[in-house]
């Protein structure tokens, strides 16, 4: 049985995901996992970015994230269906989904901006097909975010510091 240790980054603690690839790169840290079956490959990533200080709200945090995450980065101009959940420790999530094309690749974005206490921080997940569902159940639930850390980021994260489309490779 193996056993995986909960790690830290910027203000959330989580469990990385078994056997997945861990990159560590402008200022976020990545998941990758991906197969090849019958000549198809299927891929996974889970993207956390560093939280920051908000004066929004969590529809805002989310809207701003999105623009500059999904929207610029890939230059897609999908909407997202969102929704909003409240979770018992006091945090507000906001959720949005949509299928992208990017670089000849066709895959679904999620973007979880996760708002409260006057800091957000946004986790980014790109998949195409395989089945990582339990995968991720367990990543988010294992996911805690510290409500007295301290945020040094004053703006949501832009696009030009990170480059998290690219990580997905299927040559």
């Amino acid at each position: 049985t193996a056993f995986s240790q909960t790690e830290k980054f910027d203000i959330a603690t989580f469990v990385p995901p078994q056997g997945w690839q861990r990159i560590d790169t402008n200022s976020t840290v990545a998941f990758m996992d991906s197969k090849t079956t019958d000549g198809l490959t299927s891929f996974c990533q889970i993207i956390l970015y560093p939280s920051s200080k908000s004066t929004n709200t969590a529809d805002n945090n989310f809207k701003n994230a999105w623009q500059n995450l999904v929207t610029v980065s890939t230059k897609s101009k999908a909407k997202p269906d969102v929704q909003t959940e409240q979770t018992p420790d006091g945090w507000t999530v906001v959720t949005g989904s949509a299928n992208i094309s990017f670089s000849g690749i066709n895959y679904k974005t999620i973007l979880a901006c996760i708002s409260g206490f006057g800091k957000t921080m946004p986790v980014q997940v790109n998949t195409a097909g395989g089945d990582y569902l339990g995968t991720l159940n367990k990543f988010f639930k294992d996911l805690n975010l510290d409500s007295k850390a301290t945020v040094t980021g004053p703006h949501q994260p832009n696009n030009a510091n990170n480059n998290n489309q690219t990580v997905i490779n299927n040559s």
